[in-house]
């Protein structure tokens, strides 16, 4: 499915899984719900793929997504562990109460993300975080992770 036209797509708790979506057009696609991962994570190919304005409200993404276009998509309680979003376009991304753990953000452009949020062992977040923020998640994040390291005796 690379390089598939499916700008608009109607896809509520959609699974899709280990699939080649690289270039695709997902552009104001309404993927509430869906789960879209891969066995490793980085087999469910989203590189360069646009989600411009996309609903992943409570959706579940585990996907090599590299240079992926999630400008303004509404991502309130997304999980998006062990992703790549490496040079994404997250401008106007609001991740209220989503999880990022073990994503990579190099690179990545970050415009409106505002606490809640979890991330956690996500290399790159903290320099994407260095722009024109309305509030600081900088901080949020460097508090946060020193309330989870003093629980995390013996975690993996």
């Amino acid at each position: 499915m690379r390089a598939a036209k499916l700008s608009g797509f109607r896809g509520r708790s959609t699974f899709v899984r280990d699939c080649d979506l690289e270039r695709a057009d997902l552009s104001n696609a309404y993927l509430y719900r869906s789960m879209i991962t891969g066995d490793p994570p980085q087999s469910m190919a989203l590189d360069e793929a646009n989600l411009e304005g996309s609903n992943l409200v409570q959706a579940y993404l585990a996907a090599g997504m590299t240079r992926t276009n999630l400008e303004a998509t509404r991502a309130a309680y997304v999980r998006m562990n062990q992703s790549s979003l490496r040079e994404a376009n997250l401008s106007g991304m609001s991740p209220f109460q989503a999880s990022f753990v073990k994503v990579d953000f190099s690179g990545a452009k970050i415009t409106t993300f505002e606490p809640p949020f979890f991330a956690d062992r996500c290399p790159g977040l903290q320099a994407a975080l260095k722009g024109d923020q309305p509030r600081d998640p900088s901080s949020y994040l460097t508090e946060f992770s020193s309330l989870i390291r003093q629980g995390r005796e013996g975690s993996t």
